[in-house]
């Protein structure tokens, strides 16, 4: 009677641990694709702004952040931009500020997660493997 309690104590542990952890993974996803959607928006104004400035967004996201802050760089060196879109610019690159905050506490705790035990006798291609920090 007490090994069947302890059993299925464990299981319910472990089955909160699991909830918890792909909770927490699928926070992190989304807000990694809010970040990329908000990448691709800012690009897009600073294309209405001046079409010159922007470049097409491949490879990882750390790049697009690079390309961002260069483009960031570049619009607040042009003599008149146009002010609504510029506004719009600023606005779009607060919510990215804010949204790569919470990816980052996020992220941090959801690796830290995933290399505790039990998670990390997992395989390596199991859904609960490490996500891009940046």
């Amino acid at each position: 009677m007490i090994i069947e309690l302890t059993l299925l104590a464990c299981i319910g542990v472990f089955i909160f641990i699991f909830n918890s952890v792909a909770m927490r993974r699928s926070q992190v996803d989304q807000c990694r694709f809010h970040i990329e959607a908000l990448l691709k928006r800012r690009q897009e104004v600073a294309r209405e702004i001046n079409p010159e400035l922007a470049a097409e967004l491949t490879g990882p996201v750390t790049e697009w952040l690079k390309l961002d802050s260069e483009t960031e760089q570049q619009l607040n060196a042009l003599p008149e931009p146009a002010a609504e879109q510029l506004a719009d610019y600023r606005e779009l690159g607060e919510l990215l500020r804010q949204k790569l905050e919470h990816y980052r506490t996020w992220c941090a705790a959801y690796n830290r997660a995933v290399t505790a035990p039990p998670f990390c006798w997992l395989p390596k291609n199991s859904k609960f493997s490490q996500r891009e920090l940046f």
